[in-house]
């Protein structure tokens, strides 16, 4: 393994960099992307970076962003021959690095300068485009880019929590099928935690974490009805028969007397042992009251013995033999139940053109495996891929990237680091890691020098972490095995970073141990307390010495439940502290609290008004509110309906929060910041909502309604954001820490064991991950998953202690001797580093913390959203720029030839909620199967969400509507077209587009009116405007190589067939100006279609516009059809660009 040399190393290849904790991960990145653009003449956008956190995608656009610019400011500089000698700051000495190795670059290639100055002015302004991505979010830009190429459906909503979705298929199955057993049969299967149990399984199994009792070839319905408790019991006979005989076998061979005999024990301790005559009466002697019992004779007895022992001893109950013949019993119905439930959940998620994170990275899979021409068009859009993070990458994650980009010219880099691969609970994988890293052959770098922590520090946890040559450090007992993970030791660039008490400094790795857990909650609030109240405590850099404050505190958990106990301690004695953790804000009170108000605000009714009031953002007793003048708040809730009319929710909450002075009520009556921080997160949330997808006022009530109710929304901004900005100690989960950093940091939970009290554990098993009862594991399985656990534990110790730059304090129990951290506390001389005793105190007698006040950040100056403000910048559409005849009234009849047309012109409603209805329907179907099951199921799911009370009376005529539309000849440019002949994968429905505007005038597209189609505007400017031009096409799809624009429209138009022909139809355009519409989608359809490098007048179709309401099988009846020439799209796209 070499050192990596970031300016140095060849910029070709497949490449792994191990990265040590705190080595510059992100930095080198950066350098790699900003030579990648100057050496090898790439673009931007044609670099790809994949990490696994978004807040590392931030961090890593912005290191991206700076060096592009700094090396533009430093190339100038070269040009010019002026010398950079500016090295003040550490900010300063980076720029300095990067300023020197360009200067050397350049007086080596002075040929380069001038060309790439360009590429660099160039690509700055691509810098919004750069494609620095989630691993999802690269699935889901690839499949919606390239969607024909890959055959995904276009469209399709992510959804972040599928739980709502199990949770309602699981009340199905246990209506269905549990309700109605047999009260035997319940007692069988032991009712107690049973449906918790099937929800978990059914998580898991989704995530790829496979029941090891399911087998999707078997019926379980079926198999669950046969099997008998009886069988289950024999099944469990059949184990303790096994441990029977091999102890019985070991007494009458007297293997066991002969090893009884060898022991130094007493006589009279073996006469006991040696007079059992059979395994029953041995389990007898070999059992006291506290279990089994230790001593000189059973030490004898090796592990494989104590087990069968135990199994004896347990099944010999009567009792015991039920439980676990209950536990098989129950086997079969868990399979049943996630044959079913899986298959419900896929079925919903189908129907409702749903995603979920595991279908992203399965059809991201699917696609790269069965798609030539998807990994073409990956492989030309990208020509270098950084994968962040590589170690927790999973092996479906890594087949993607080898299958696309891991056989061509790529160059490609996997940053990460074995040691910190910490996420086996999602399917990190470690033989993954151990692949890529074979696949590479000889290009492995290391980074080993630590740019975060002091020196000090650094050489306490290289002799932690490796206390002498081939100390088995992470739980690789083969020391000869490639696939292992060794410690290396590292080292500091920063010399003097360190904690110091009066001048002297202290050990940057403080070793404690205390008697019972406890006590470590307790040393762990006396440690924060004495950091921050001793004024002799200082954090030393270089010259630099500063008091400590609590925000440079860390407090790593393992779990929240304990950060819970230590943040209510440390609030007792006003240290502030602030927990990150993963809840969300939609399902806080504060988000109950924000309802009521935007009830109140709709219907300003004083049943309402009060609810608001009694909320925790006002908290009003019943008393003051008697006393309020109720027709002024009437009043003022109405002035507030008319300012969200006016100008939108967030001015409107805005004012509300001045006029009842929300935050000044908060802090007046000592209440949490977390409501105010809630309150504001909400706040800008609601208004994001509303703005992206032009939410009305109910539309917006009912928006935020479902999100409470458990629909969620993707997206970091509806997690929980910290209670303010102020200075606190951070408490946080080991998982969460990764990547984090903190002066000092305290472990007060770092006691790991391989002891896990859970029914269900997972564990590698070949190259699939299982989940299996614990109480059923083989012994060879017991030992793998005992190894995984022990292996990771010791990866979780690693993270946390090298989150720290001065100070790490550990905090370690003795009442477990088999802990992991035990296995280092035992493995180090107390001379070098020492343990010291926990001593505990009365927590109550620490004296009150006084923080410095920090003024709080009001809602006003934290949000500023540019909708709000006079921006010649706009974001148009075809709404917002087309104008509209008044209309013509269309006749009414209460005649009909048949009940069809009744329905069609008549009973079906008009107005928007139809065009709805049918517009869900046909971007679910398949309209291939038009008169299908599944067709069936998504009209009749459809017309429950539309019209619940119509759906008997509905569902036929809807059949035959949608037959109909299917079935309709469209005749466009001498092509006859069938939609029942367009397959699903040939589809985009919803297709929405955003394409550049500038200097753009409104009254041009006025000359697009010609001697009978009219094009008609609403807007005018005297100002030239830029921005984006954004609209959604209903449908695109392809048809023989042809690409087609189709949108559905249901206007009445009349109520006979003969009302829905040429002339008619014609008319219609005008009258509702969808010409100008379809010229619209035209040019952003020639914009899509060139980007894939084919050519308007060979692979664009036409457009065609259904009149629903007239269509019928095998005729043309309401069908429009147009194909405007390649010069006026042209001519259109010049008005739109004014080019």
């Amino acid at each position: 393994m070499k050192d990596l040399k970031v300016w140095s190393i060849e910029l070709s290849e497949k490449n792994l960099i191990e990265a040590s904790a705190g080595t510059g991960k992100t930095y080198s990145i950066g350098i790699l992307v900003l030579r990648l653009i100057i050496e090898n003449e790439l673009n931007i956008n044609e670099i790809l970076m994949v990490t696994f956190t978004k807040s590392a995608v931030e961090e890593l656009k912005t290191r991206v962003n700076k060096f592009c610019r700094e090396a533009l400011y430093f190339i100038e500089l070269i040009q010019q021959g002026i010398e950079y000698t500016e090295q003040l700051s550490e900010s300063e000495k980076t720029e300095f690095d990067i300023y020197k190795n360009l200067l050397a670059f350049f007086l080596e290639h002075p040929d380069k300068i001038e060309k790439t100055l360009q590429r660099l002015k160039a690509n700055i302004l691509l810098l919004d485009e750069v494609a620095i991505m989630t691993i999802h979010g690269f699935c889901q830009k690839s499949l919606t880019e390239f969607a024909f190429e890959s055959k995904q459906l276009f469209g399709a909503e992510l959804i972040q929590d599928t739980q709502p979705i199990l949770e309602n298929a699981l009340n199905e199955f246990w209506r269905k099928n549990i309700s109605t057993l047999s009260t035997d049969t319940l007692q069988n299967i032991g009712y107690q935690n049973i449906r918790e149990n099937i929800l978990k399984l059914v998580s898991t199994h989704l995530d790829g974490k496979f029941y090891a009792n399911y087998d999707p070839n078997i019926d379980y319905a079926a198999k669950f009805k046969k099997v008998s408790m009886e069988d289950c019991k024999n099944q469990i006979l059949a184990i303790y028969k096994i441990s029977y005989e091999y102890v019985d076998n070991l007494l009458k061979n007297n293997v066991l007397s002969n090893l009884i005999e060898n022991t130094d024990a007493t006589k009279s301790a073996k006469k006991n042992y040696l007079e059992a005559s059979d395994p029953i009466e041995l389990c007898d002697v070999c059992w006291g009251k506290n279990g089994f019992k230790y001593n000189k004779v059973t030490n004898a007895f090796d592990p494989l013995l104590i087990t069968h022992l135990e199994k004896i001893k347990y099944l010999s109950d009567a009792d015991n033999l039920h439980k676990e013949a209950s536990k098989i019993y129950r086997q079969n119905l868990y399979a049943w139940a996630i044959q079913e439930i899986t298959d419900k959940y896929h079925n919903y998620l189908k129907t409702n053109n749903l995603l979920s994170y595991n279908d992203l990275i399965s059809n991201m899979a699917k696609a790269v495996e069965n798609s030539e021409s998807f990994v073409t068009q990956l492989q030309k859009k990208y020509k270098a891929v950084f994968v962040d993070e590589f170690q927790d990458t999973d092996s479906e994650q890594y087949t993607i990237f080898q299958k696309t980009f891991g056989y061509n010219d790529a160059v490609i880099f996997l940053i990460g680091d074995s040691k910190q691969s910490i996420y086996a609970w999602r399917k990190a994988d470690l033989d993954t890691y151990f692949e890529a890293k074979n696949n590479v052959g000889e290009r492995i770098f290391s980074m080993k020098t630590n740019f975060r922590s002091g020196k000090n520090i650094i050489d306490k946890l290289n002799y932690f972490f490796q206390p002498y040559p081939d100390f088995d450090t992470f739980s690789f007992p083969d020391q000869t095995s490639p696939n292992r993970i060794s410690y290396i030791n590292v080292d500091a660039q920063k010399t003097s970073l360190e904690v110091t008490k009066n001048g002297e400094v202290e050990s940057g790795l403080q070793l404690w141990s205390g008697n019972k857990n406890e006590v470590l909650i307790n040393k762990a609030v006396q440690l924060t307390h004495q950091l921050l109240t001793d004024t002799s405590y200082k954090i030393q850099d270089g010259k630099k010495a500063k008091k400590i404050e609590p925000k440079d505190i860390g407090i790593i958990v393992r779990t929240n439940s304990k950060g819970s106990e230590i943040k209510k301690e440390l609030s007792r004695i006003g240290i502030p502290s602030v927990m990150l953790y993963d809840q969300k804000v939609l399902t806080s009170d504060e988000a109950k609290s924000m309802y009521y108000l935007l009830e109140a605000i709709i219907e300003p009714k004083i049943n309402n008004i009060f609810k608001v009031l009694k909320s925790n953002i006002l908290n009003y007793e019943n008393e003051k509110i008697l006393h309020l003048d109720t027709e002024d708040l009437v009043q003022r809730f109405y002035q507030l309906r008319n300012k969200w009319g006016d100008k939108g929710i967030y001015p409107t909450l805005q004012a509300f929060f001045i006029q009842f002075d929300i935050e000044g009520k908060l802090k007046s009556q000592n209440a949490s910041d977390r409501i105010w921080a809630n309150v504001t997160q909400i706040a800008e949330i609601l208004n994001k909502a509303e703005q992206k997808q032009n939410l009305k006022e109910e539309d917006l009530r009912n928006w935020l309604k479902k999100r409470m109710d458990g629909r969620e929304e993707q997206g970091d901004e509806y997690l929980m954001r910290i209670e303010s900005d102020e200075n606190a100690v951070t408490i946080i989960t080991i998982h969460k820490s990764k990547g984090l950093e903190y002066g000092i940091v305290i472990c007060p939970e770092v006691d790991f064991s391989d002891n896990v009290k859970s029914e269900f554990v997972t564990f590698k098993d070949g190259k699939n991950f299982v989940t299996k009862e614990q109480a059923f594991l083989t012994e060879i399985e017991a030992a793998n998953f005992s190894l995984e656990l022990e292996q990771e534990n010791r990866r979780l110790i690693y993270v946390a202690l090298t989150r720290a730059k001065a100070q790490c304090h550990v905090l370690s129990s003795t009442w477990n001797p088999n802990s992991t951290m035990n296995y280092y506390y035992n493995s180090i001389s107390n001379d070098i580093i020492e343990i010291q005793y926990i001593e505990t105190i009365d927590l109550y007698k620490l004296s009150q913390y006084k923080p410095t006040k920090v003024s709080t950040t009001t809602i006003e100056n934290r949000i500023e959203l540019s909708c709000f403000k006079d921006d010649p910048w706009f974001k148009l559409s075809y709404t917002a720029i087309a104008a509209h005849h008044l209309g013509i009234p269309k006749e009414r009849s209460k005649e009909f030839k048949n009940a069809y047309d009744e329905f069609i012109f008549s009973k079906l409603k008009f107005g928007a909620l139809a065009g709805n209805l049918l517009h869900d329907i046909l971007e679910k179907i398949d309209f291939v199967d038009s008169v299908g099951l599944y067709n069936n199921n998504v009209i009749k799911d459809t017309l429950h969400s539309y019209f619940p009370q119509n759906v008997e009376e509905y569902i036929l005529p809807i059949q035959a509507l949608i037959k109909n539309i299917l079935n309709a000849d469209i005749l466009i440019d001498n092509q006859h077209i069938k939609l029942n002949t367009v397959i699903r994968n040939k589809r985009l429905s919803e297709l929405e587009f955003d394409f550049p505007i500038r200097n753009f005038e409104f009254e041009l597209l006025e000359h697009f009116s010609q001697e009978k189609r009219a094009v008609l505007l609403k807007l005018s400017s005297e100002k030239e405007v830029d921005g984006m031009m954004n609209g959604k096409i209903d449908l695109l799809f392809e048809y023989e190589g042809k690409l087609y624009i189709l949108d559905w429209k249901t206007n009445y138009l009349g109520y006979e067939l003969d009302d829905y022909v040429d002339e008619r139809l014609f008319s219609a355009m005008n009258e509702n100006n969808y010409h100008l519409q379809y010229l619209i989608y035209t040019v952003a359809v020639k914009k899509y279609i060139e980007s894939r490098g084919m050519s308007y007048e060979q692979n664009f179709g036409g457009v065609i516009y259904l009149f629903l309401r007239g269509v019928r099988s095998d005729t043309s009846y309401g069908v429009f059809t147009a194909k405007p020439d390649l010069e006026e799209i042209i001519r259109l796209e010049h008005v739109l660009s004014n080019t």
